[in-house]
């Protein structure tokens, strides 16, 4: 089973690239990837930040932030019983001269279903509020060169601003965990894997750039694997990947992650669990790597990444950095329960 998926991405990272926005830390932020993956994780409640700033050193920049935040209603603490996730997202993504942007917050609510206490089966719906907006006053056109320079001055002839507007967005998917769900203590050979399909954009949004265009968004089709086993008492490696495809284009991200451990958790109480330096890379199927060290410190998750073009797009591609940062809480909810 695992070769098999293994080869099935390994094919797919041939095929052209994908539309809509992505992070290269992708199973940071897992909400946005799939809702049903909302409260699937080790812990009562989480919140999640991650920034990615593209097109480092131009003179222009594309920067997205995510902030989500998931809470669990009727989770047992040995995994004995179903319950619901309830999560929240805001998506910041602007960019370019024209600060195109796109303002998303949304909600996701998912049903786990544990089989029993190493596997589980959830799934999960999103609807979210998008706004999308852009300021043509600071790009200049072949129009307005006098001879000399761009004159912005000069009456373009083009439309003065694009329309804002705004829709509603709805996606769904399910999603399947194998491994122990609450807090553990590594001290031996260990196993655990997850992955899922999503489908976001089922409604086909209306795009209404302007007063004569009514384009529609396509849907986005999403699936991914992520996996975790310990070589010994303190290493392990992580695997991740990522198939995405939209319309005609597609994307795919994997990672490849060898963590060891710097702190034990506590044998008494077993309420922490071990905590993990990794470091690694992403790939990307348009040729990027992205260098990335990683740090599971008890309730924290912080990752950092630099993408690196090894492709022909290198000539205008300058490189993005990305920062994850993740706090749940792992002992005890802070509802009380």
């Amino acid at each position: 089973m695992r070769s098999f998926i293994f080869i099935f991405f390994v094919f797919l990272s041939f095929l052209p690239l994908a539309q809509d926005f992505h992070f290269t830390q992708f199973n940071r932020t897992g909400i946005l990837l799939n809702p049903a993956i909302t409260g699937v994780f080790n812990g009562w409640e989480r919140v999640t930040v991650a920034n990615r700033n593209q097109w480092l050193g131009a003179n222009t920049q594309f920067r997205t932030t995510a902030a989500t935040a998931e809470l669990t209603l009727g989770k047992g603490y040995r995994n004995e019983k179903s319950y619901l996730g309830f999560g929240f997202m805001f998506l910041n993504d602007v960019g370019g001269d024209a600060s195109f942007g796109l303002r998303t917050g949304g909600v996701t609510i998912s049903g786990v279903l544990p089989i029993n206490r190493l596997h589980s089966l959830s799934a999960g719906l999103q609807t979210s509020f998008g706004n999308r907006v852009a300021d043509l006053s600071n790009l200049t056109f072949l129009s307005q060169w006098n001879g000399s320079y761009f004159d912005q001055t000069i009456f373009t002839g083009e439309e003065s601003g694009l329309t804002s507007f705004s829709y509603l967005d709805a996606g769904f998917g399910v999603h399947y965990r194998y491994g122990k769900m609450q807090t553990k203590v590594v001290r031996e050979r260990d196993f655990s894997m997850e992955g899922g399909i999503s489908v976001a954009h089922v409604n086909r949004p209306r795009l209404r750039y302007s007063n004569i265009t009514t384009d529609r968004l396509y849907m986005k089709f999403q699936m991914y694997a992520n996996l975790f086993f310990t070589f010994s008492e303190i290493s392990g490696m992580e695997i991740n990947l990522l198939q995405m495809k939209q319309s005609k284009h597609y994307q795919t991200i994997g990672g490849v992650f060898f963590k060891t451990r710097f702190k034990s958790a506590s044998k008494m109480t077993k309420n922490a669990q071990d905590s993990y330096f990794g470091i690694g890379t992403y790939a990307q199927s348009s040729g990027v790597l992205a260098p990335t060290i990683t740090i599971d410190w008890g309730s924290f998750t912080i990752g950092m990444s630099y993408d690196l073009s090894v492709s022909k797009i290198r000539k205008a591609y300058t490189g993005s950095a990305e920062i994850s940062l993740s706090y749940r809480t792992a002992k005890k909810s802070i509802f009380g329960r």
